[in-house]
């Protein structure tokens, strides 16, 4: 009998182990089927550790302690997750000092009562007849409802996500109620086991200008956002990187807020002020547990407000020093901005323009792309505005217009007034704000002189170049229709008859060849003779050689293999011509660009040489020397085309800065 006995309770000890395994295993499952109301016959203790947890079982209510310290709080945390992260604290600045607390409803209020039935914590609402009950939703949305109304969020009479503490969860607002006089706010923890408000805030500022969000710490403006595009806050790319986020921003007389929901509800997202930062956790659900990932904001160097100081500057990560002036703007103080250290290069003065603008005088705009916008303290928005040249003309107009950028995404027109100040690029997106400076400055690099100017030599150019190669072709045909006593007439040595024409004519070109580097040196001093001297000797040489068609013996009699590479150089020679004077009236990097180079010399140097062959060989029946200059006229003509093409690409990257 006594081993039965044994046995029983053997049995007994092994199915009592079993039953608390399986309780604590399943845990999760049981929870999900737990009690999500609160009705006014209830209540929640600390020391009945009852907790509301939602339907689906993603977030739990109750009472926590999260120090040593005897401090009691009920707030709001994910049930699934390892982390205890707690959404939102009820009474973050009055914490519950000994184990003494019951939640309950009381005159249709939500009450936190502590230790001698005071009052720690209400929604103080005005007290209603109608019976009530509060209800923790599946979005983590703590409400206090009449209990005959739905879940429609238009009859909630509180609701926890009216009153955020450091997190933002999906579906909740950050921004400003008008309707209802309520700021949508995020203030951090005061330490990580304190829940008390501490120094960080993260707010939406709409007297700006442009409604943006505004992170500050001790009160002192940190970073911000910059204006919404429609898709993301210019300032904040990283805020809106995962496909599983879509974000949303609402502006109008009811509210001007910012929320944002998961696709993909596997998926746990939040944005928390905390550790004086902005954080993005996101938690992903594994086959083995959650995995959490950590995106910090506001972390760049450039994303710290003002971080260049002075007003005129913007930052860049890709220049060293980080900041720089806006073109058409130099230091104020060269001595302070001389001393700026290498790294960052902040300067206290910041930028002044170089020429001042003058109402009366025509102004032009220098573009900077992919900025995050300047500071909106003095910027004027008209939304109305929808075609970008309007916006454009509304600044010129404007005398104390200093700025502007243009939107689509219902950003709309926005002007600056004064000095731009916290402005940075990014390698992409962000806005194309567009900086008035004076049409006389010679140092910007965009606008409309300098596109008007483009035009101008563009055309120049063009008609030039095909006025001459016209001419040179019709000359070309002409002159091969002339009779041959016409031609022995003509008192030019190329053409006259016999072996002493074409010594002479060869001699004169040799001569004036090799004196070319003294026109070349000339030309340095009186900045004048190198451009045109040699291109004229050139020019002049091949419309005479084209006027007397060559004979090669393997191609017999072809009248236009002189004129091909003709037009080829002689075109050549023109555009670089023009472009050098344009370029010397701008500034030094463009005339840096059009340098002569290698292979500018290589030309020269191949079409002398050519040249002076045909002109030596025109009468001779040495068939080889006739080839071998035409040959190379060929090469240099390559040469010609090859370089200019070098010198555009130059050109356009220095425009392109």
């Amino acid at each position: 009998m006594k081993g039965v006995q044994n046995i029983y309770n053997n049995a007994y000890s092994v199915s009592s182990l079993l039953v608390f395994f399986v309780l604590i295993l399943f845990r999760p499952a049981l929870s999900i089927s737990a009690a999500n109301r609160l009705s006014s016959s209830e209540s929640l203790t600390i020391s009945s550790n009852r907790t509301l947890v939602s339907p689906g079982g993603a977030f739990e209510l109750g009472f926590f302690k999260p120090s040593a310290l005897p401090r009691w709080y009920l707030g709001i945390r994910y049930t699934e997750v390892s982390e205890k992260i707690y959404a939102w604290v009820a009474n973050r600045d009055n914490p519950l000092l000994t184990s003494t607390g019951t939640l309950e409803i009381s005159r249709n209020n939500l009450v936190l009562i502590g230790q001698f039935n005071k009052t720690v914590w209400s929604t103080n609402l005005t007290s209603r007849d109608a019976p009530v009950i509060a209800e923790l939703l599946s979005n983590g949305n703590f409400v206090l409802r009449h209990s005959d109304n739905n879940d429609d969020p238009s009859s909630f009479l509180w609701q926890s996500f009216d009153f955020p503490t450091d997190t933002l969860l999906p579906e909740m607002k950050l921004g400003i109620d008008h309707k209802n006089k309520r700021n949508w706010i995020l203030t951090s923890w005061r330490s990580s086991d304190d829940p008390a408000s501490g120094n960080l805030t993260f707010n939406l500022e709409t007297q700006w200008g442009l409604p943006e969000f505004i992170l500050r710490s001790d009160g002192r403006v940190v970073a911000r956002s910059g204006p919404w595009d429609g898709i993301e806050f210019s300032g904040i790319p990283e805020m809106q990187r995962s496909d599983n986020i879509i974000s949303n921003f609402t502006d109008n007389s009811d509210e001007a807020a910012y929320s944002f929901r998961m696709t993909n509800h596997s998926i746990y997202s939040i944005l928390t002020a905390r550790d004086r930062m902005l954080v993005r956790v996101t938690w992903t659900s594994t086959s083995w547990a959650w995995k959490r990932s950590l995106e910090n904001l506001f972390t760049g160097i450039c994303d710290v407000y003002h971080v260049c100081y002075g007003p005129n500057t913007y930052c860049d990560i890709n220049t060293s020093p980080r900041c720089n002036c806006i073109r058409g703007f130099v230091p104020q103080n060269a001595t302070e901005w001389a001393e700026r250290d290498e790294w960052l290069g902040r300067s206290i003065s910041g930028c002044v323009r170089k020429t001042q603008l003058n109402c009366e005088e025509y102004r032009v705009f220098v573009l900077l792309n992919n900025t995050k916008l300047p500071d909106t303290k003095t910027a004027t928005v008209d939304q109305g505005i929808i075609d970008e040249k309007i916006c454009k003309e509304r600044c010129l107009s404007d005398c104390n217009c200093t700025s502007f950028a243009f939107g689509k995404n219902g950003l709309g027109c926005v002007t600056w007034t004064g000095d731009l100040v916290d402005i940075r690029t990014y390698f992409e997106g962000g806005y194309a704000l567009f900086v008035k400076v004076s049409a006389d400055d010679p140092d910007f690099s965009s606008g409309e002189k300098r596109d008007r100017t483009g035009k101008t030599i563009g055309w120049s150019i063009g008609g030039v170049s095909v006025l001459l190669l016209l001419s040179v072709i019709l000359f070309c045909f002409w002159k091969r229709r002339q009779k041959q006593a016409k031609a022995d007439a003509t008192p030019i040595a190329f053409y006259v008859d016999g072996w002493w024409g074409a010594t002479a004519t060869t001699s004169i070109f040799v001569a004036a060849a090799v004196t070319d580097w003294l026109d070349g040196y000339l030309a340095r001093k009186m900045k004048f003779l190198d451009p045109v001297a040699d291109k004229l000797m050139v020019a002049a040489t091949l419309i005479l050689l084209c006027t007397k068609p060559i004979h090669v013996s393997v191609l017999g009699p072809v009248p236009w293999l002189l004129t091909v590479p003709s037009i080829a150089i002689i075109g050549r020679e023109i555009t670089m011509s023009a472009v050098r004077e344009w370029a010397a009236s701008q500034n030094g990097k463009l005339l840096e660009a059009v340098a002569v180079n290698n292979l500018g010399k290589w030309k020269t140097a191949t079409q002398m040489t050519a040249l002076t062959i045909l002109l030596a060989s025109r009468d001779s029946s040495v068939g080889w020397l006739v080839a071998s200059g035409a040959g190379l006229l060929y090469v240099s003509a390559g040469l010609s085309v090859w370089s200019l093409v070098v010198y555009m690409r130059k050109i356009s990257k220095v425009l392109l800065k």
